[in-house]
């Protein structure tokens, strides 16, 4: 189980979305969530450490970008690294 990818939005409604890649580049899972609590500041999106088919994934290195898109429709992203055990 694969939580605590928190996200920061200035206090203004946004969209979430984490693309969860392998490492030759193909999409595991898509995790999608709106949040729209204005004085909510920090939220959590959970990945259950499964594909988008329902089976979970291997043990091993991943890649994920986070991208946030406010109210005002400018996305940020941010891209890291996540190891599943």
């Amino acid at each position: 189980n694969i939580s605590g990818m928190k996200m920061l939005a200035d206090n203004r409604p946004v969209e979430a979305e984490i693309a969860i890649y392998n490492l030759q580049g193909n999409i595991v899972r898509i995790l999608r969530d709106s949040y729209n609590a204005p004085d909510t500041r920090r939220n959590t999106l959970t990945w259950d450490g499964t594909r988008d088919g329902g089976g979970k994934v291997s043990a091993g290195l991943y890649l994920y970008r986070l991208k946030l898109t406010s109210d005002n429709g400018t996305p940020k992203y941010l891209s890291a690294k996540l190891v599943v055990l």
